[in-house]
């Protein structure tokens, strides 16, 4: 499923950030506490408020640990743009952030157990309860997108200038976006579920989590699992985009993909430091609806 390859390599980039929290210390960990070390990655990525314990276990300040919540903010605002089809997000991702930081509010975990296993790693359990807004969202969209696609049929897509389609562009994202304000204060959290992850020393002898297994931490966060959407409009591009008085063409026609999030993104304004760019930045044109459907051979 493309969505999750998407979500996969997100995660993976945030990942790297946060490994970035395990081997500051001078000296490796004489006592080392897995519990500690585990809700401090969580608290860093998802709330940005870790504890003094956790920053003196692997050595960074508070700022550091800040920047780490600004790199997920930013991680996550990329997410709801691929997941909306939003191919002109660079203007709304300091607002989508600000949006992430209300749900993130809402995030709820608990290290339950740490355990040394004989060959020197530790395994712990967490218990998560995922954050629902997705689900919300979904049913809430099958309405409002209703007069967006009455406002734009599939047909006009075929004449739009780039300039028309941007602003096409723009308003569906203002349609997710104040949907998702409008629910805030709604979101909840699914059923509980134990995730148990893997703790191993490095080279160095520091005790860290390795990318795949925080991987399994981040998918639980916010479920971003949704109902298969009601049929949306598909444009039929065919040939040639028709010129516009203004010398400017309409959206590629198909084999000619339009930029998507993520290609030459300027890095956001915030404290955070820049990531690796994420792999599978697939295009979307706008052959395809604004919402996601899965096609069965994309499904797993």
């Amino acid at each position: 499923m493309r969505l999750r390859r998407k979500l996969t390599a997100l995660l993976l980039a945030l990942a790297l950030a946060l490994g970035l929290c395990a081997c500051r210390q001078e000296e490796p960990q004489a006592s080392f506490d897995a519990k500690v070390y585990v809700e401090g990655l969580l608290q860093c990525a998802y709330q940005g408020e870790p504890s003094q314990e956790y920053l003196d276990l692997v050595g960074i300040t508070e700022e550091q640990g800040q920047s780490v919540y600004e790199n997920s903010l930013y991680l996550e605002a990329q997410v709801f743009a691929f997941l909306y089809n939003i191919e002109y997000p660079n203007d709304l991702y300091e607002e989508i952030m600000d949006l992430y930081r209300e749900i993130f509010s809402h995030a709820k975990f608990q290290v339950v157990s740490a355990v040394l296993e004989e060959d020197g790693s530790y395994s712990v359990q967490v218990d998560i309860e995922p954050i629902d807004i997705v689900q919300k969202a979904a049913g809430k969209l099958e309405e409002a997108k209703k007069p967006f696609f009455e406002k734009y049929p599939s047909a006009s897509l075929n004449t739009m200038t780039t300039k028309d389609y941007q602003a096409y562009d723009a308003e569906w994202a203002r349609l997710i976006i104040d949907t998702y304000k409008e629910i805030l204060p709604d979101t909840g959290n699914l059923e509980k579920r134990s995730v148990t992850v893997k703790l191993e020393k490095n080279e160095e002898g520091y005790y860290t989590i390795s990318d795949e297994e925080f991987k399994k931490l981040g998918e639980y966060i916010i479920d971003y699992s949704v109902p298969e959407p009601v049929a949306t409009p598909s444009p039929e591009l065919s040939g040639e985009p028709e010129p516009s008085p203004d010398g400017e063409s309409s959206p590629a026609p198909d084999g000619e993909p339009t930029p998507t999030p993520g290609e030459n993104d300027p890095v956001p304004p915030t404290t955070a430091s820049p990531l690796p760019e994420p792999e599978d930045q697939e295009s979307e044109g706008p052959e395809e609806s604004k919402l996601p459907q899965e096609s069965p051979e994309e499904t797993e």
